[in-house]
């Protein structure tokens, strides 16, 4: 191998490693930190209970409920349509005061 093609390939080796380490600081510059998610407290829905019962009529057609499940369906349905009505039941837990859903 001559002198001229051994500092040739040494250029290029040289300049092949000074490329790679320059983009070593750019590709740790793209990755900033993370920003921080501030979630937000989810607000109550208001609903009507004509949407509840559009609600359970379209749940029950796309879930097919068999005449089998009718009995349980009916409590899914009660408990809705209860969810729909506020907090004026005592045995809710403390701190869901205050939610109450509008479905009159």
């Amino acid at each position: 191998m001559s002198t001229n093609s051994l500092h040739f390939v040494m250029r290029s080796y040289g300049i092949a490693i000074a490329l790679l380490l320059a983009t070593i600081p750019a590709v740790a510059w793209s990755q900033a930190a993370p920003v921080p998610v501030v979630e937000e407290q989810a607000k109550p829905v208001k609903h009507s209970a004509d949407w509840v019962e559009k609600r359970i009529a379209k749940l029950h057609a796309d879930l097919h409920i068999t005449a089998a499940q009718e009995s349980v369906w009916t409590d899914v349905a009660t408990a809705m349509r209860d969810n729909c009505q506020g907090n004026e039941k005592p045995d809710r837990p403390m701190g869901q005061t205050g939610q109450q859903d509008d479905c009159s």
